[in-house]
């Protein structure tokens, strides 16, 4: 699909699905009030028709008091009231309608007078209101409690499951079962980084099927083990195999063996298993025993002594998967438990969380009635704006696109899909994708309203190569600047003219380690000290931000770093 730069004054207001996706600094939040101030005035829609959705409460509050500002300077210019911080955008704009200036002063009066009803929710309180407004529609309770602490419910369902799945096996199966998640808290933790939306492989099992076909796989394997302990023991007379293997089969392969005879039920760590896998043996060979030739790769000199040795690995490679293949499907029953269980706790408590207020109205969207909810939400609802549309996740889209992804009403998606790759953000790529193949309108800002041009400039020359963030689906579009050139430029007054800006983009790079490679506590320290040296040049060595000639403060530096310790590492060492 072809896409359009997005001008929020002029471009035309476009039903159905219109994805407006933002660089950083390019006028995100700018673009959102501009377009709230366009369909009050142009389309006559009282505040409380248009919805914006955005996440956090903090969110909302900026973009009603950029609204706001917005109207109210619309409503001074369009009296004749200029003043020096004049708009031009918000000038041009008006100059070009063609609809009478009492009409759009009433437009605008009417509007701000009612700006405390203005539709402007986070996803949460959206869904909320939504439930509470439609209780009918929707099949929920008018009177349920809302709730962001689900850590106790939680751990009375992870407890319920532990009793049943753990308390009434063979002291066998508990071994197994237990090996990695020794308590209900342990496994409850391996699972709470997974989210509603998101897709789970491999799809879910029983356990009893599992423990059942380990158990298989360990008689299959005894059957063997002792036959080729002998094997693997006069192959070391030859020392084809490196002293670590070695060490690690004298040690664990007599715990190995009378596992699998049943002798005890302690399961073998993966050092262990992997004794006899096909891995295990290729890895525990000298790699200076078998270098290459003129005829055989390395690998291959390997996989022939490995074949000489007469050992079928099947039942170990075989073995070794299946004993984790019990603790994914432990972990994958668990969480199809609490799925199912978490929800009908709720229920019988009358709470919602926060994640099922939006897991309950994608549902209703699907129930019964669903069609007669959206139907009630697209009559109030003329227009919807969702902002930062790079973190909707699954079930999110699936209420905003159900709703008001029709031809009828108009639904501006803005956000920023470069910021979609972060899993750290809980951001969903493959739905901002899906959402990208389903709109009518694709638009990109063009304009860069924060950063110098030069470094805009470099930045576009750092990411314009082919697929920059790996998805051939997410391209990079350059932006222009919109400051001057001198407007934040950063010199040095003690430096000749010719050298006193300095580089818009630099990349550092460690240099080389003294010994084989940076290990990363030295890595940080060795990264930390030069940034901190870095800093003090700035602050000492009369930096000037131009065009006020202000010299460098550290309010004007920022550093990025991952965790709270990182940041705390850096003020100490500062």
């Amino acid at each position: 699909m072809h896409i359009d730069y997005f001008d929020a004054a002029h471009t035309e207001l476009l039903q159905g699905i219109n994805l407006i996706e933002a660089s950083a600094g390019t006028g995100k939040t700018y673009a959102i009030a501009m377009l709230v101030l366009r369909f009050v005035v142009e389309h006559d829609l009282a505040l409380d028709k248009i919805l914006l959705v955005t996440f956090t409460k903090a969110a909302t509050e900026e973009l009603k008091d950029r609204v706001r500002s917005r109207l109210a300077e619309a409503r001074r210019l369009n009296a004749g009231e200029p003043n020096k911080g004049n708009d031009l955008t918000v000038i041009n704009w008006l100059d070009q309608l063609d609809i009478d200036p009492d009409v759009i002063k009433q437009r605008l009066e009417l509007a701000l007078l009612n700006i405390d009803q203005a539709s402007i929710f986070t996803i949460h309180s959206f869904c909320q209101r939504v439930l509470r407004e439609h209780a009918l529609e929707s099949g929920q309770l008018f009177d349920a409690e809302l709730t962001d602490d689900l850590s106790s419910i939680k751990q009375a369902c992870v407890d319920d499951f532990w009793r049943k799945e753990i308390y009434s096996r063979t002291q066998w199966q508990v071994a197994v079962l237990t090996a990695n998640y020794a308590t209900p808290d342990a496994l409850l933790a391996s699972i709470n980084v997974i989210t509603d939306g998101m897709t789970v492989y491999p799809e879910h099992e029983a356990l009893d099927d599992a423990l059942q076909a380990l158990e298989r796989l360990v008689n299959s394997a005894k059957d063997e083990v002792v036959v080729y302990t002998t094997a693997i023991q006069t192959s070391f007379n030859d020392e084809k195999f490196n002293g670590s293997y070695r060490d690690v089969f004298e040690e664990q392969m007599p715990l190995l063996t009378a596992w699998l005879l049943g002798n005890i039920t302690q399961v073998p760590d993966a050092n262990s298993l992997a004794l006899f896998t096909s891995d295990g043996l290729v890895g525990g060979l000298n790699g200076n025993k078998f270098r290459a030739s003129k005829t055989q790769t390395s690998a291959e000199r390997k996989a022939d002594y490995v074949a000489s040795l007469a050992i079928n690995t099947t039942p170990f490679d075989d073995l070794a998967d299946a004993v984790q293949h019990v603790t994914l499907v432990l972990r994958r029953t668990l969480l199809e438990t609490l799925r199912a269980e978490l929800d009908k706790r709720l229920q019988q408590l009358n709470v919602l969380s926060f994640d099922s207020l939006i897991t309950r109205l994608s549902e209703a969207l699907t129930g019964d009635n669903g069609e007669q909810l959206a139907n009630e939400l697209r009559g109030r609802f003329a227009v919807a704006l969702i902002d930062e549309f790079q973190d909707t996740d699954s079930s999110q889209w699936a209420i905003f696109s159900t709703v008001f992804g029709v031809e009828s009403h108009f639904l501006y998606l803005i956000g920023d899909p470069k910021q979609a790759i972060y899993k750290f953000r809980g951001a969903a790529i493959f739905t901002y994708l899906d959402a990208q193949k389903q709109a009518t309108h694709r638009f990109t800002l063009s304009k860069n309203w924060r950063s110098h041009p030069q470094l805009v400039t470099a930045v576009n020359a750092l990411f314009q190569r082919d697929n920059p963030f790996i998805l051939e689906e997410l391209a990079f579009h350059p932006v222009e600047p919109a400051k001057s050139v001198s407007d934040g430029e950063l010199r040095n007054s003690n430096l000749g003219l010719d050298s006193d800006v300095l580089a818009p983009l630099v990349l550092w790079q460690l240099s080389d380690p003294e010994k084989g490679y940076w290990k990363k506590p030295a890595a940080e320290q060795e990264i930390r000290v030069t940034v901190c040296n870095e800093i003090v040049e700035l602050l000492t060595n009369d930096y000037r931000l131009q065009p006020k000639n202000q010299r460098v403060q550290p309010k004007d530096i920022a550093i990025l770093v991952r965790s709270n310790r990182q940041a705390q590492d850096y003020q100490n060492a500062l």
